[in-house]
């Protein structure tokens, strides 16, 4: 019985404690050459304890007894090296670890890797810390498959020294296929972007493009990073020698090119509008003259020359300049003809008094169309400035060299009321942005409208949007009112929308009353940026009128708990492709997911057209189809989709056109769409979205159609 004690102490540690035990082995062993297991109990308690002399001594009592016993060889091998390291480290009764180390640190890489070899094949244990230094070092001399088999092995692969060296091996391993495999660039890039930031991206890819000066890929990668580092004369500088190797190349180059002129046309304002406001007039014009050579478009730019020449009352150029303004429409139209009409009856001459007259009459017809505040001010100066060109000019008599005026009418000053001052580029420099965020307030109001077969749906909004709270964070209020019908019943409800947010999440309820059905609707969502995805979560309880137009689900209250996952991945033409998937459990029982990808493979922009060719694929599973809604099992829908669009001074208009096939009900599907914003003035926009889709599965028609106006405010 003692005898069976001592050996589970010897497994268990524990022997080392009682040296009674140990001695009466000793005695047992003393009395019986033949005892083979006291001797492994002795040999393996005196090898724990570090004391391999002793611990051979017995093994080799053992051998004598039976010379080919494999475990006594085994272990007087491995009693044999751990001396002789403990004789090289002069570190007796060290932990084996311990010693390693000190071989690595007093010997080098390769006296280490010879002790650890011999750990290994003398089957010693070693911690986590000494099989990841023998990895590092195997990586350090560029031998990856045996530094990723050694981290293979070990059980702990959460470990984060495992988890980095692992990347670096994995980095390492895409760099050297660089010159045989194209693709390895994408690997490399995309793991970088995983487990570096972005100045340790950009660092890595400089010295591979050194290494590789000719692998076009690596410099297209290099130039990208940079580009969306903001390091925009870098990015121009590397992209520079293969601009025209493709159209990516092509449409990054563009973009740094005119990110240049834009960086030099608004220094020239800066400086101009400085030397402005100092009455520096002179100077300020001769700015803005250079300024109008690169970017003679600028309708602000003439305006603002023009008003310069009015200051510094040279009439003549103020009406040159302010007439090419009021020559078309554009948001300074009116206050351009205002100003060229006052310039005119500056001169004192009859004909411009003429024209001034014309041009004013021609205003106030036009101004008479218009009910907002501004121009019915504009219209007051109008009239005085009528009522003074519509008098006798009056001018001055010579008398022994003094000019002797017979009389003057008063002009209203005009920029006591318009002034110039406020006007304000987007595209200032970051550095001189002294909010964190540029957007103003805005009051908003619009309709949303869904139609088909069987229901009409529509949702009138008013709010207000972007009003700044504390600490970076922002919110919106809206208040709604619906009007929902079906064949058999027409409910109508009202709402009020709350939401707060900041640039990665946001968070807001929705509280209505529609008919007998009582909404309290919260929602959030989540959103961050890695590397080149634009990654995106959102989940929401609502109820089913408002995710799913169904008329059972409006009768029955059906509820829906939606939770959402996206991601908008930068692809090398510089477009974004989308991935998504939507989970939906609704009250009746029916999980319903939706999966979706839309990705525009072909991107061609001159000018002012755009053309975008993008494949579209939708999954629809539905688990109960006793739902009250009746889904189908699975449908899917395969599509091309080709949108171009057109871009003009005061917004853009673009139509999408897109056929579509699907495989589980063997139809065709077609659906064709328009979308347009106009901007009215700087502050006031429209936008108007409406898309009218034709398939046997839903209905004949399914149309949806949204207009919304935007009124920008401090």
């Amino acid at each position: 019985m003692k005898k069976f004690l001592l050996i589970i102490m010897v497994f268990l540690g524990l022997l080392r404690a009682i040296e009674i035990d140990v001695e009466y082995l000793k005695s047992r062993v003393a009395n019986s050459p033949s005892d083979i297991k006291d001797r492994f109990l002795l040999a393996k308690y005196f090898m724990r304890e570090h004391s391999y002399t002793l611990s051979k001594k017995y093994l080799s009592e053992v051998l004598s007894v039976k010379p080919h016993n494999d475990l006594a060889t085994i272990l007087y091998k491995r009693a044999n090296f751990l001396e002789n390291l403990s004789k090289k480290t002069a570190m007796f009764g060290a932990d084996v670890n311990s010693q390693l180390l000190k071989v690595y640190n007093t010997s080098g890489d390769t006296e280490f890797l010879v002790s650890y070899v011999g750990c290994l094949q003398n089957g010693v244990d070693l911690q986590t810390n000494t099989h990841v230094l023998a990895a590092k070092i195997f990586y350090k001399r560029n031998q990856l498959k045996k530094s990723l088999l050694i981290l293979n092995k070990l059980r702990d692969q959460n470990n984060p020294k495992i988890v980095e060296l692992k990347s670096k091996i994995k980095l390492k391993e895409y760099e050297n296929s660089l010159s045989r495999d194209p693709k390895s660039v994408d690997n490399l890039v995309y793991t970088l972007n995983q487990t570096s930031s972005k100045n340790q991206t950009i660092s890595k890819l400089k010295s591979l493009l050194n290494k590789y000066p000719n692998n076009n890929k690596l410099r297209l990668s290099l130039a990208q990073n940079l580009y969306w580092d903001g390091r925009l004369n870098e990015a121009k500088h590397t992209i520079e020698p293969i601009k025209n190797l493709n159209q990516t190349t092509i449409t990054l180059y563009q973009k740094l090119v005119r990110n240049e002129q834009d960086k030099y046309k608004n220094q020239l304002l800066q400086k101009a509008q400085i030397l402005t406001s100092q009455k520096r007039y002179k100077d300020a014009i001769l700015v803005y003259k250079e300024y109008l050579k690169i970017s003679p478009d600028d309708d602000t730019a003439k305006y603002q020359l023009a008003s310069i020449y009015e200051k510094n009352k040279d009439y003549q150029n103020a009406i040159v300049e302010f007439s090419k303004v009021a020559n078309h429409q554009n948001s300074l139209y009116y206050d351009a003809k205002y100003h060229y009409a006052y310039n005119l009856i500056q001169t004192k001459k009859d004909e411009d008094w003429a024209k001034a007259k014309t041009t004013l009459t021609s205003l106030t017809h036009e101004l008479s169309y218009k009910r907002d505040a501004k121009s019915q001010t504009l219209q007051t100066y109008v009239d005085s400035l009528l009522v003074a060109v519509n008098k006798p000019i009056l001018k001055p008599t010579k008398y022994k060299d003094i000019y002797l005026s017979e009389g003057s009418h008063k002009i209203p000053a005009f920029s006591d009321v318009f002034s110039i001052n406020n006007i304000v580029y987007a595209n200032k420099p970051n550095s001189l942005k002294k909010r964190k965020y540029t957007a103003k307030k805005n009051l908003y109001l619009g309709i949303n409208s869904i139609s088909d077969s069987d229901i009409r749906y529509q949702n009138y909004k008013v709010g207000v949007d972007n009003i700044a709270l504390s600490n970076g964070v922002r919110s919106s209020i809206e208040v709604n009112s619906y009007n929902f019908k079906d064949s058999f019943d027409s409910l109508n409800g009202s709402g009020v929308t709350l939401e707060a947010y900041t640039k990665r999440f946001s968070g807001g309820v929705e509280f209505a009353k529609v008919g007998s059905l009582s909404i309290l609707s919260p929602y959030a969502s989540l959103k961050g940026s890695v590397g080149i995805h634009s990654l995106r979560a959102d989940l929401a309880y609502t109820n089913g009128v408002f995710l799913n137009y169904k008329t059972c689900m409006v009768k029955n209250k059906v509820n829906v708990t939606h939770f959402g996952l996206s991601d908008d991945v930068l692809l090398d033409n510089l477009q974004s492709a989308h991935f998504g998937v939507d989970f939906n459990h609704y009250d009746d029982n029916n999980n319903n997911i939706f999966a979706q990808m839309y990705l525009p493979f072909f991107y061609k922009k001159s000018s002012k057209m755009t053309h975008i060719l993008a494949l579209g694929e939708n999954y629809e599973h539905n688990s109960n189809l006793k739902s009250c809604s009746n889904p189908v099992e699975s449908y899917d829908v395969t599509s091309l989709e080709y949108k171009p669009s057109i871009t003009f001074s005061q917004g853009n208009l673009q139509l999408g056109l897109k056929p579509g096939y699907s495989f589980k009900t063997k139809e065709k599907i077609f659906s064709y769409s328009l979308q347009g914003n106009y901007n009215f003035t700087r502050e006031f926009m429209m936008n108007l979205n409406c898309e009218q889709t034709t398939s046997k599965y839903s209905s004949q028609k399914a149309t949806s159609c949204g207009l919304n106006f935007v009124q920008d405010f401090d």
